[in-house]
């Protein structure tokens, strides 16, 4: 069930959050048109190297996610557990921050491939997609998502 975001809680001004969906109704590609949410054309997400697009925010206790919208369709979830103090974590038990080394003693066998201007990237066996500026042990988990 989708919670409501409170006064209290510490939520960046200008950011557009939806309350009442669940994750499970942003699956990559669908058409959310019906559902008439007014994204800012100031706050924007990079989706990929050479691409930005507008987002909303979903808050699905305890984690929020932010969804990257092209043509009224669902290009891409983030995850961003910075507001809430809830450490997101996929199936594997990888989250944010999380070193390359520590995701290579979970999963030995984990490929990264370099997406130039990007980073090093590789896609989880839960389908989520993990990115790291460099290919270094000490290097950390920047983005957790899916596209």
């Amino acid at each position: 069930m989708i919670s409501v975001v409170y006064a209290t809680d510490p939520v960046p001004e200008g950011e557009i959050f939806v309350n009442d969906k669940m994750l499970k109704d942003f699956p990559i590609g669908a058409d959310i048109s019906s559902y008439n949410i007014e994204m800012s054309k100031a706050n924007l997400i990079m989706i990929n190297p050479s691409q930005f697009a507008p987002y909303f925010n979903l808050y699905e206790s305890p984690y929020w996610y932010r969804i990257a919208v092209l043509n009224n369709r669902v290009r891409a979830i983030f995850v961003n557990d910075a507001y809430f103090g809830k450490r997101f974590k996929t199936e594997e038990g990888i989250y944010l921050e999380m070193s390359m080394k520590q995701v290579k003693d979970i999963i030995p066998e984990i490929n990264f491939k370099k997406i130039n201007g990007w980073g090093y990237e590789a896609l989880l066996k839960s389908g989520w997609k993990i990115v790291f500026a460099n290919n270094d042990d000490n290097a950390e988990v920047l983005f957790i998502y899916r596209d």
